[in-house]
């Protein structure tokens, strides 16, 4: 994932009342859970390390996007 710019990150920003919007952060949020949740019982390490990238994505989103 690249990082979004100005522009996109307002927008993302601009979207926190709407509850459509919210609904939409309960989702990668449930999702994040759920990703390390199996990673912690994977063995194949290469699933790990995908596991890892993926929730360290949606941590970036949820934290950096959408709780600022």
């Amino acid at each position: 994932m690249i990082q979004p710019d100005q522009r996109t990150e307002v927008a993302i920003k601009s979207l926190r009342n709407n509850p459509d919007f919210k609904m939409v952060v309960d989702w990668l949020v449930d999702n994040k859970v759920d990703v390390e949740k199996v990673n912690r019982i994977q063995k194949d390490d290469v699933l790990v390390r995908w596991g890892q990238g993926t929730a360290q994505a949606l941590e970036f989103i949820i934290t950096n996007l959408v709780s600022r």
